[in-house]
């Protein structure tokens, strides 16, 4: 898929969890390559201008970072802050890191490691921690000088600070949130380097965890799961997310009530003389640059899909067509009518395109929208839908024409087991003739499989976590995120990769 400017996006309730008065404490855990250090990134990148933010990466040399991630060191260096003059120099309270740095009972130290070393004095060993442990010092250092501004620390990771000195992820975690989270009011984020529940769970104020599963036939899911979040609703703890750029970007449920149309339909060309033109840009790139001229094609709706999200695919695809003065033959879902149907997408279409070009086909239709409605008898499927004749009903329009038909329809109308037998005619004149055949489906259709087995194109439409997901049987394409945009004036489907 063609590139494009790749924009990060965390969960809302993420953010109001670390914009809360007060301090707080974030764990974010999930195996190799999850996207932890990414995720950690991204809150830098999305809390600057509110807080003053440090990264501290315990395994990856800066260099690293600025490479896998070329935004990062602008980013850091605008959210950085500037200290002015103060006439009383206010101090992060450093109790627990003394008591660190204090008496360890004897048989004890190897606790530590062997790598410290200080004095033993009647009560004990006194470990001098600070210069064994100069990330720690820079932390509170840097906490320090921006108060009384808040700060933003991501240790990425816990597990190896721990095992680069000896001391357990616990008595760590311990320190900073006493010290830091509680007394010093600041954010830290603790990145962990494994996925299963543990006791460090229980010292965070918060925990996310991401994670990935092979599921549809080896096509990866990338999953974010918000744990806890203290004294924060969590209205949605699930999330599907992309890494596609260096950046995170969650997909959750979109709410789309509907959009007053502001502008016409844009048609979007076709690739070439064989391939007509989806209506969507990045669904014609999934099946290589559209419905090929001739072709049956399928696409299957999922349960729980939003109607919105559903009507999305067909209405872009009848004002492609009929923008370009293209004959559309439709037959909508059960829940649609001609007269619903010009209502939605009549305001996006030039003067007359929708009455020239368009035949909503109903055989329940008292009423129906003038110039687009067309009475069918619902006793013979063949007949009914008989080519030549919808060719000549659309004389004014040009080639190649479109057959979008809902089986839900078809189905509940014809009251047969057999329909894609019975349009079989039907099928074979629509592929003679160059046109285009779009069969849509859904959970309760019986013709699902038999459509599946002769069609070119096969696209699916699942809801994962209330976010739908786009992706194709054929040809096998991985898993998109979509969401309706109204940028031009008008909704239409957006497609992002999950990678």
């Amino acid at each position: 898929m063609q590139q494009q400017e790749v924009h990060g996006k965390l969960p809302e309730e993420i953010i109001r969890f670390l914009q809360n008065e007060g301090g707080h404490s974030l764990i974010v855990k999930g195996s190799a390559g999850t996207g932890k250090t990414t995720f950690s990134l991204q809150l830098i990148e999305e809390i600057k201008g509110l807080q003053n933010s440090y990264y501290l990466s315990t395994r990856v040399s800066d260099e690293s970072l600025y490479l896998q991630f070329p935004w990062l060191k602008q980013k850091i260096e605008q959210s950085k802050l500037k200290i002015a003059e103060k006439a009383e120099k206010l101090n992060v309270d450093r109790t627990e890191l003394r008591k660190l740095e204090g008496q360890i009972e004897l048989g004890e130290a190897d606790e530590f490691g062997a790598q410290f070393h200080g004095e033993v004095d009647e009560e004990g060993i006194v470990l001098d921690l600070g210069s064994y442990l100069p990330e720690v010092d820079v932390i509170y250092d840097t906490i320090e000088e921006a108060l009384p501004r808040k700060t933003l620390v991501v240790i990425d990771s816990i597990n190896a600070l721990s095992e680069r000195y000896g001391i357990p992820a616990p008595k760590l975690i311990n320190t900073f949130q006493r010290d830091l989270v509680e007394s010093t009011k600041a954010n830290v984020i603790y990145v962990l380097e494994n996925s299963k529940e543990t006791m460090l769970d229980y010292l965070g104020d918060g925990v996310v965890s991401l994670f990935h599963t092979s599921d549809r036939n080896g096509r990866r899911i990338r999953m974010m799961d918000i744990q806890k979040l203290r004294g924060c609703e969590i209205p949605h703890s699930k999330y599907i997310y992309t890494l596609l750029g260096g950046r995170l970007r969650v997909f959750g449920p979109q709410r789309f009530n509907g959009h007053a149309v502001k502008g016409r339909w844009n048609p979007i060309s076709d690739p070439n003389e064989f391939l007509v033109s989806t209506g969507c840009k990045e669904l014609d790139e999934l099946l290589g640059g559209g419905f090929k001229r001739g072709s049956i094609n399928l696409v299957e709706i999922g349960d729980n899909i939003q109607t919105e999200h559903a009507d999305i695919f067909e209405n872009s695809l009848v004002c492609n067509f009929a923008s370009k003065n293209r004959g559309v033959v439709w037959i909508p879902t059960k829940k649609a009518t001609s007269n619903t149907v010009k209502q939605a997408i009549g305001p996006q279409l030039p003067n007359h395109a929708l009455e020239d070009n368009v035949r909503v086909y109903e055989k329940y239709g008292e009423g129906g929208a003038d110039g687009i409605y067309h009475h069918i008898e619902g006793n013979d499927v063949a007949q009914d839908l008989e080519w030549r004749t919808a060719k000549y009903d659309l004389s004014k329009s040009e080639s190649p024409l479109l057959l979008l038909a809902s089986f839900d329809t078809m189905e509940a109308i014809y009251a047969t087991n057999n329909l894609v037998e019975d349009i079989s005619d039907v099928l074979t004149f629509i592929r003679r003739m160059g046109d285009i055949f779009v069969g849509i489906t859904t959970p309760s259709t019986i013709s699902t499989q038999r459509l599946s087995d002769i069609a070119r194109t096969h696209i699916k439409m699942e809801n994962i976590g209330g976010t739908t997901v786009v992706y194709c049987e054929k040809p096998h394409t991985e898993l998109y995120a979509m969401e309706i945009s109204t940028e031009n004036g008008y909704p239409m489907a957006k497609l992002s990769p999950i990678l």
